[in-house]
């Protein structure tokens, strides 16, 4: 199963404390390329110590916390980037990406909806797209895996004679049967009818 997941980056205007902010970003921008999830999580942390509303270091931090296997942590910076996002492409990543978070944790309900509300902001995004069909697919059949090992039902607690009279009485109505129908003679009606 592969799901289809965004990396972000947004460019900063250049001023003093946004251009201190921007290296903590690039340097954990790097590390995260570079497949060290933990040291850019703490270089985003470090960004949003200076600029804790950055929506770049939010974003990118999400990705790295998911990365690491942190799903509970990077669904909270996804719901709230999507949420706080000025503009939809944004959000929409943001709702992708929390679907994937909930994806992994095979929360298929809720990875769905979250594919369903970035469809509606970016609705040409295929990807969101492929993983929203993935995980309509991998619920479906989880309810067929649940329905199938639904417990057997309970053991009748009817009393052993009782079942044996029940028995004997449909086994007599069922010789009766048997032994009318050797007695009458069949029909000679047509199989097809004409209309």
């Amino acid at each position: 199963m592969k799901i289809k997941s965004y990396i972000f980056t947004i460019s900063i205007f250049c001023c003093t404390f946004a251009f201190a902010q921007k290296e903590e970003i690039n340097s954990g921008n790097k590390l995260y390329k570079s497949k060290e999830y933990d040291k850019a999580e703490t270089a985003y942390r470090e960004a949003l110590l200076k600029n804790k509303t950055s929506t770049e270091a939010n974003f990118n931090l999400g990705n790295a916390l998911y990365r690491q296997g942190k799903f509970d942590q990077a669904k909270e910076q996804f719901q709230v980037i999507a949420e706080t996002a000025q503009d939809k492409k944004t959000a929409a990543a943001a709702y992708h990406n929390l679907g994937n978070a909930f994806m992994s944790q095979k929360d298929y309900g809720n990875s769905a909806e979250a594919y369903k509300k970035a469809l509606k902001l970016n609705p040409k995004d295929e990807d969101t797209r492929y993983n929203l069909a993935l995980a309509n697919a991998l619920m479906k059949k989880e309810k067929q895996n649940e329905q199938q090992q639904a417990p057997p039902p309970p053991e009748s607690t009817m009393p052993q004679e009782n079942a044996q009279q029940i028995l004997d009485a449909f086994q007599e109505d069922e010789q009766e049967l048997l032994n009318n129908m050797n007695t009458q003679t069949p029909d000679k009606r047509p199989l097809d009818k004409d209309w």
